[in-house]
């Protein structure tokens, strides 16, 4: 039987003695022991508070065993427990000592290194997954990167698979699964299946917001979707990033707001406008900001 569990009826049974005695005060534990002598009391107590103190002891003990196992067996996660994987015991960690760079974060369970002047990538366990092989390369997004050769561009996933080929001057940001390029100085636009939705025609692009991106041709400015298609034309003298489903575009030197199908919704005669947000947006005129709602009128 459990020690702890003998601990525990012997100390219940001396704590019914102790009533016991109390309430029989001629209770003695000596033969011939005088009345009231104080000596019964004096052993009570004594006894008591050794048997509590094994008690604890014992207790304290089971504890420290407990979590002794219970370490053995998992591995602290963050805030939680994990079983620990039957193959960690096989995992070999990179000699770290031999970077030049070493991770500062991990990003989606990525950390970036550098060994003899590239970069690679390394998981969680500080297992290489990704060998150095680039000249550059940014943290993971979600599952994917932007990584550099000797020269160009390209796009990989977590597993160090080609997605986008290393052959752009560079990259945009990840918006819609679609990233735009540069090529030869002109713009272009591919998805991140590595197809090419435009061809490098454009003297500017950039990134795609609300599923649109504004490109520029011969001084004159227009949208693209994500399939490449020109859904707003190049009619604009310039124009601002889609925003709350609007985009400020430049007509004649005056300001005015179009909708995503490309219909004027505020007529040009601003200075200047920023993007609409939540319904509102500010505008110069008279050479003072206002603030205005969707339809072009001045909010109190």
């Amino acid at each position: 039987m459990n020690i702890q569990i003998i601990l525990i009826f012997v100390c219940l049974f001396w704590a019914v003695y102790v009533l016991f005695s109390k309430f029989k005060r001629d209770f003695t534990i000596k033969k011939g022991c005088a009345k009231g002598c104080g000596m019964c009391k004096i052993v009570d107590k004594k006894v008591t508070i050794f048997l509590l103190a094994c008690v604890c002891m014992q207790a304290c003990s089971s504890n420290a065993k407990k979590q002794e196992m219970a370490d053995s067996t998992s591995f602290s996660v963050g805030k939680s427990n994990k079983p620990l994987p039957k193959k960690l015991e096989k995992v070999q960690m990179a000699d770290t000592t031999k970077f030049e760079e070493v991770p500062r974060q991990f990003t989606f369970k990525r950390g970036r290194f550098k060994e003899n002047g590239k970069y690679g990538f390394l998981d969680s366990l500080f297992q290489i997954v990704i060998p150095a092989q680039f000249t550059e390369a940014e943290n993971f997004q979600d599952t994917i990167t932007k990584v550099k050769t000797e020269k160009f561009w390209g796009v990989i996933d977590d597993k160090g698979k080609w997605l986008v080929p290393a052959k752009y001057d560079k990259l945009g940001l990840f918006k819609d699964s679609v990233i735009y390029f540069i090529q030869k100085e002109k713009y272009g636009f591919v998805s991140l299946k590595g197809k090419e939705i435009t061809k490098n025609e454009y003297d500017w692009g950039d990134n795609f917001y609300e599923k649109r991106a504004k490109v520029s041709k011969n001084k004159k400015w227009g949208f693209i979707n994500t399939k490449g298609k020109e859904i707003i034309g190049l009619n604009y003298d310039g124009c601002r990033n889609f925003s709350d489903n609007m985009a400020a575009v430049w007509i004649n030197s005056q300001w005015g707001y179009i909708d995503t199908t490309g219909k004027i919704r505020i007529q040009p005669q601003f200075d200047l406008a920023l993007d609409f947000e939540k319904g509102k947006a500010k505008v110069k005129i008279d050479g003072r900001f206002v603030e205005i709602d969707k339809k072009g009128k001045v909010i109190q």
